[in-house]
């Protein structure tokens, strides 16, 4: 069980880097304008309609990586035994991305498929570790 919650753990740790990551790429790539008030509602929504098709796009890619990582890294550490702690991973990235989503007005199309994209990533961490670490391996 504490092995399972460390998995857990450890998976939500490097799914939110990977997010970080992707997006601070993102952000570079596609830098906010000078002086843009990330507490402003209405500033940061003409900023999200002012955003291109790249840049939400990206967004949507770090979510996605970032799960499949960090389910990919829950399932290693619990030896593929327990679908669970791939699952939390899952579910507390789509919490996070929901809340970003109510604190940020994101487009309608962005949110439908960012919400559908974080269980299916999940899973396919979850395939990326009996694809290739226990290939091979007699079933626990």
């Amino acid at each position: 069980m504490f092995r399972s919650i460390g998995a857990t753990f450890a998976g939500l740790v490097v799914a939110a880097l990977i997010v970080g990551l992707v997006e601070s790429l993102s952000s570079s790539i596609y830098p906010a304008p000078p002086g843009l008030d990330m507490h402003d509602k209405v500033a940061m929504e003409a900023y999200m309609r002012s955003l291109p098709l790249g840049a939400l796009i990206m967004v949507l890619v770090a979510w996605f990586d970032g799960t499949m990582a960090g389910a990919f890294l829950a399932s290693l550490l619990t030896g593929g035994r327990e679908r669970w702690p791939a699952l939390v991973v899952a579910g507390s990235m789509l919490a996070g991305a929901l809340f970003t989503m109510m604190e940020i007005p994101h487009p309608p199309w962005m949110a439908m498929v960012g919400i559908s994209l974080f269980f299916p990533a999940a899973e396919a961490g979850r395939w990326l570790h009996r694809r290739y670490v226990l290939r091979g391996k007699p079933a626990a």
